[in-house]
Formats: C-alpha cells, structure tokens, sequence
C-alpha cells in the first residue's frame, strides 16, 4: 500500500503531460506540463494545501487518488481511517514548520489594466515594490519606465514587461524589466516559457494549417502573436533586502518555474500577466489562482499577481487572499517575504521520482525474468 502514493504521483504527472505534450511547438519544452485538471487545484482551496509543503503538487493528487482507490477497493478500505491520519499528519507538519516567515512587512502595489489601455501614472509613495502587468511597459522608452510612478522622494522598486520588436526576426521578445524610481531599469530578461498555441504555435496546429492551405493564417500569427523564446529560464533579482522571484504570464502554469526561483533564494513570488487570449474565463481563472495558491503555499513565498484583462491578486505565504480586484487600478497590501524553504522547494517532486523508480524496477525485474526463461 505505501507503494501507492509514489505510483498515483507519477500516474497525475504522466497525465498532465500528456495532455499538455500535443500542444508542444518549435519553442515548447519537454518540461511544459500544465496540471489544470489535476484534483491538487481542488486542496489548495482546503486546509489540506499545507501539505504542499512536504509533498509537492502531483503528491498532493497522490493522496486524493490513493484515498478514493482505498474506498473502492474491500481489502484496502479497513486501512483508510490510517491513511487519513497520514495525511492529517502531514498537513499539519506543513502548516506548523513553515507557518511563519522569517521577513519584515513589506508594501506591494500591483497594478489591474486592459491590454492597450493603461491606468497612466501612479502614486506609489508608501509602497516598496509596484508590480506591472505583462506588456505594462509598452510604448515607454526604456529609460523612462519609472515615469508610470509618480515621482517621490521614496525609492519604489517595480518589475513588468515589454514587447520588443526587431527587424532581423519575425515576431517579438516579451522582455522582462525590474528596476526602481532611483537608478531606473537594474535587470532585463527575456521570456523563456511560452504559452502553447498563445505565443508559439504547436506542431500540430501548424500541420492543420498546412494541410488545409491556410499558410496566411500561421504567418499572420507569427508576425502579431509569436514571441521569441529568450535563451535562459527566468532568474531571481535582488532588490533592496529582498529577491524578486518573477514569471510572465505563462510561468503560472508551470509550478517548478517558481520552485527553481525560490531555491534560488525568491523571497517574493510575483506574475506579471495578459490574459485577455482566454476571453474571460472563469474556469481559467480559477485554475490560474488556484496554481497561484500552490506557488505561495507550497514555498512559504508571498505571491502578487498583475494581470491585463484579468484578475490581479496579493496574497500572502499562506495563501490568504490580502486584495484582489477584476477592475482597472492599483492594489496596496503589506507582506511578509520569507527565506526558509520547505522540504518541496529543496527536493521537488520526490513522491514522482519515487514512482519512477518503482516502475523502473519492476518492468527491470520483469524483462530480466523473460531473460531467464529464454535461455
């Protein structure tokens, strides 16, 4: 039986991925495995999102499959209220070690805008740190990014992005900008992860579109829509007395993006997002927060959210919901960024890994025994 959760781990990891693995195009990763159906979205709105912190996400699946397999199933179900008291176990482990971080409050603005219509300029006076949407930079020359801030004599810390646009490329570079009202842009970097089907075509849309004669299609794609996949994963900054650990858009989907950013030493996790491609959504955006509750919980960060089109959010290490708005304007909320990092954040995934080994050895035992009886 404790052989189970490893197997049920692995079986919600094997899933996602190939659900997620269709829509891979020329820029996609192998390690694009978007777990929007997974029942661990489910817990993270429960108490039980603690465990998180000891399992990771498809272990935290693990122990709702292996729960309802023990149900179904006669010979097993006597050992149920143990199991339970497993997970009981567990959870409160997750909630009590890491229940409170190691920071000092901390002021955060994140900004709620429609995509090509910015809010304009700002106060920021009582905040440390303004996060922007994806493409909230748009139209401002690099050198003058901080001017969406009102100025003050306080030195306010912000982070979002930008399109690029070149003529040697067909398409553009989503550029990530972090920097303060003081010395300005400190760190650029290019978007790594892409949205499948959103920012990169797949493989087989583009086979679909050829097939059927519709090459002005995935060239009018390409020019409005493609974005060009920057050469490294998205890395932590330090601002002040804090490290910034930052997606674009897509990193949400995708838990170890910010699991290798709070290994780094993240002691804030935010997103800066455009998500008017899901027309609004509901079911979206209830996968996208409860991904984002996942993030938080599960590394002990607090994680703010600035989205176009879209839900903008603070919360805070524990998942707390501290403001959140689906109307254009500035959030404020106080903060507590962290440096512990859970059992989750240093080992990953071990549950999986586990199950990976199992099956390892039981298909080795199985083709050394059709070996055996060969000879």
């Amino acid at each position: 039986m404790a052989l189970l959760v490893p197997l049920f781990a692995l079986l919600d990891v094997l899933i996602s991925w190939f659900t997620t693995i269709i829509w891979l195009g020329p820029q996609g990763s192998l390690d694009n495995i978007t777990p929007v159906g997974s029942p661990a979205l489910l817990l993270m709105h429960t108490p039980f999102k603690f465990a998180a912190r000891i399992v990771g996400f498809f272990g935290l699946s693990a122990l709702v499959w292996t729960a309802l397999y023990m149900i179904s199933n006669k010979k097993l179900r006597n050992l149920l209220p143990y199991f339970l008291l497993v997970i009981f176990v567990i959870t409160g482990l997750g909630w009590g070690i890491y229940r409170q971080p190691t920071g000092e409050q901390y002021k955060v603005v994140a900004v709620n805008e429609t995509l090509g219509k910015s809010i304009g300029t700002f106060s920021a006076e009582d905040a440390k740190l303004v996060v922007f949407p994806e493409y909230g930079f748009d139209d401002i020359p690099d050198k003058n990014i901080g001017s969406r801030i009102k100025e003050t004599n306080n030195k306010v810390s912000f982070i979002g992005s930008k399109q690029i646009f070149r003529s040697d490329i067909t398409g553009h570079i989503n550029r990530m900008y972090v920097g303060n009202t003081k010395e300005g842009v400190i760190n650029t970097q290019d978007k790594h992860r892409l949205i499948p089907n959103g920012e990169d075509a797949s493989y087989a849309g583009r086979f679909l579109l050829h097939v059927t004669g519709q090459k002005t299609a995935l060239d009018y794609f390409s020019l409005t829509r493609q974005v060009i996949k920057g050469k490294e994963p998205l890395k932590p900054v330090t601002i002040d007395t804090n490290v910034l650990g930052s997606g674009i858009c897509s990193s949400i989907t995708a838990p170890q993006d910010y699991r290798k950013l709070t290994k780094a030493g993240a002691t804030i996790l935010t997103n800066s997002a455009s998500l008017d491609i899901f027309n609004g959504s509901s079911v979206f955006a209830w996968q996208q927060k409860s991904l984002a509750m996942f993030m938080a919980v599960s590394n002990t960060r607090p994680f703010v959210q600035s989205a176009n089109n879209s839900e903008s959010f603070i919360m805070d290490a524990n998942g707390k919901i501290l403001a959140e708005t689906k109307n254009p304007g500035v959030l404020r909320a106080s903060v507590l960024p962290n440096t512990r990092r859970t059992l989750y954040t240093l080992t990953g995934e071990w549950l999986v890994i586990i199950g990976l080994g199992v099956v390892a050895f039981e298909l080795g035992k199985g083709l050394k025994k059709k070996k055996i009886g060969v000879t």
